[in-house]
């Protein structure tokens, strides 16, 4: 089989539909993320907003909470 030189198999750009998707997400809540049992990506926001400096009181407490969901218990035992 011959493969044009004109035409590329793979396209580099996206369409500008897919940019702009991209751009208008949003940071979801943590009660959104609980409530939805994402608990990989509530440990991801909680790493996120500690690392940032948006650190609240019980965000170890949440921490442990997530680990301990997803089976990770000895990570939950050192945030709690």
């Amino acid at each position: 089989m011959m493969l044009s030189r004109a035409k590329p198999a793979v396209g580099g750009e996206l369409p500008q539909s897919s940019k702009r998707k991209k751009k208008g997400r949003k940071i979801p809540k943590l009660e959104e993320l609980l409530s939805q049992r994402d608990f990989t990506g509530a440990i991801t926001l909680l790493e996120f907003k500690r690392h940032v400096g948006e650190e609240e009181e019980d965000t170890n407490l949440w921490m442990g909470y997530c680990a301990f969901h997803l089976g990770d218990y000895k990570r939950a035992l050192e945030d709690f």
